[in-house]
């Protein structure tokens, strides 16, 4: 099962908040600073308690603005019938660089969960959640401003969807052609998220280089650019709707394709597993779905190809959904114009 949760700003808005206080950063990360390593001002933003269709994982994933001095933390609780377990931080996360550079926070596992870079993962089943914002500052006239946060749930036995939307059939969206690979001598070949998010935004009208956005969704403890809900929230730095989902099947792809919307999913393939794929096997991957062939199979923005004019793979269908739904549970950013109604 797989569910969906958002909040705009109007539900956040009848959130619990608590005042602004001052607090010492003596947290270290990976031999880094937890914040900013000093003095600083925060308050919190509480959820209500949440009940939920049955989940094992939430990814979070959130739209905000955080201007000069400011940055935010998600943090995430489970309740088990009858006790809370602790707060996860799910990321700490700021626009820019400084004065705290965004990083996921390792080390968080216990008997009753996990954090695994961006997605909490639960030791059993439950129903009830609460999340919690922490809003930090280094002057208390200026404050960041969390403008949507969105919930990615799963478990592992999520029925599959048969149905197609053959409306989706034989459109290909005119999502520009962009590969990491040119980039490899500066890390490029680790850069198939912001890739395939400058990709989308290239659609969209906004051309923005795979090493800026690279650098804008880099995670210092992770080493690496591919945290899902820092891409997802670059991406609405530029205006959009972005957020981090797990689909049933494609489905729903089909669906965004339908209503013009680019889809970047998450991946990944063994040896003679996804025929066509640029590279033998990778343990993760992200591409853009920009559409799908006569057929129903769907064409693919890879950006592990060797070239920008080589970028686009048509795989069968059956081959890249699986890789698909057992790799990642789904997992997709959706990013598009706020007009628009995600799909159902």
């Amino acid at each position: 099962m797989t569910g969906l949760v958002r909040f705009e700003a109007p539900d956040l808005a009848g959130w619990s908040a608590t005042p602004l206080a001052e607090s010492i950063d003596d947290a270290v990360v990976d031999g880094g600073p937890m914040y900013n390593g000093a003095s600083h001002l925060v308050g919190t933003l509480r959820s209500p308690v949440l009940e939920l269709d049955p989940f094992d994982e939430v990814v979070p994933s959130w739209t905000a603005r955080t201007p000069s001095g400011t940055w935010i933390e998600m943090r995430l609780r489970v309740s088990f019938v009858k006790r809370w377990t602790r707060w996860y931080s799910l990321g700490v996360w700021a626009e820019r660089a400084d004065p705290v550079a965004r990083h996921s926070v390792p080390g968080q596992h216990d008997e009753d969960a996990e954090v695994v870079t961006d997605t909490l993962r639960i030791s059993v089943a439950a129903q009830t959640l609460q999340v919690e914002v922490a809003l930090f500052t280094l002057s208390p006239g200026v404050v960041p401003i969390l403008t949507s946060l969105s919930l990615a749930t799963s478990t592992t036995n999520t029925p599959r969807t048969f149905r197609t939307e053959r409306a989706a059939w034989g459109r290909i969206l005119d999502v520009p052609q962009r590969s990491q690979m040119v980039h490899r001598e500066g890390g490029g070949d680790a850069w198939c998220s912001p890739a395939s998010v400058a990709m989308v935004l290239s659609y969209y009208g906004v051309d923005v280089a795979i090493p800026e956005a690279a650098a804008a969704t880099y995670d210092w403890s992770y080493r690496g650019s591919g945290n899902w809900p820092f891409n997802t929230a670059y991406a609405a730095r530029f205006g959009f709707d972005a957020y981090v989902a797990r689909f049933r099947s494609l489905l729903e792809v089909e669906r965004s394709i339908v209503d013009g919307t680019p889809i970047v999913a998450s991946y990944a393939w063994d040896e003679g597993e996804l025929e066509g794929a640029p590279l033998p096997k990778v343990d993760g991957h992200l591409g853009v779905i920009a559409g799908f062939d006569d057929r129903g199979d769907p064409v693919v923005n890879d950006p592990a190809a060797p070239a920008d004019s080589v970028v686009r793979r048509t795989y069968t269908r059956w081959e890249f959904e699986r890789q698909w739904l057992t790799r990642s549970r789904g997992t997709v950013y959706v990013i598009r114009a706020r007009a628009l109604k995600p799909p159902v």
